[in-house]
């Protein structure tokens, strides 16, 4: 499985980004490219990963069912690359990062 994160700093275009990567899903579909549909994973994933990874063990629950729907979504995809994007990522912390890492 092959990971790519989009990450941009917040008003850099990364919303328009996202709307672009979402209205081409089959065409990224069919490179062989899984752009998850749910915008939680491209929104909340990043802040519950961080929650969790302070120690905020109430989120753990939320990320996990989370992460369940996305892992869900890209095996019934059967493809072998998955794009995320978001901005908040390029505030989250190594040790969220590490714990995203594990995760997936």
């Amino acid at each position: 499985m092959k990971l790519t994160l989009h990450v941009g700093l917040p008003k850099t275009a990364t919303t328009f980004v996202q709307h672009t990567l979402s209205a081409e899903k089959v065409r990224l579909a069919e490179a062989g490219v899984v752009y998850p549909s749910d915008s939680l994973v491209h929104h909340d994933l990043p802040k519950l990963v961080e929650q969790v990874a302070a120690g905020r063990g109430k989120y753990r629950r939320k990320l996990d069912t989370l992460l369940a729907g996305f892992a869900g979504e890209v095996a019934a995809s059967g493809r072998t690359h998955v794009l995320v994007s978001s901005e908040y990522l390029i505030e989250t912390p190594p040790s969220a990062l590490a714990l995203l890492d594990d995760k997936l």
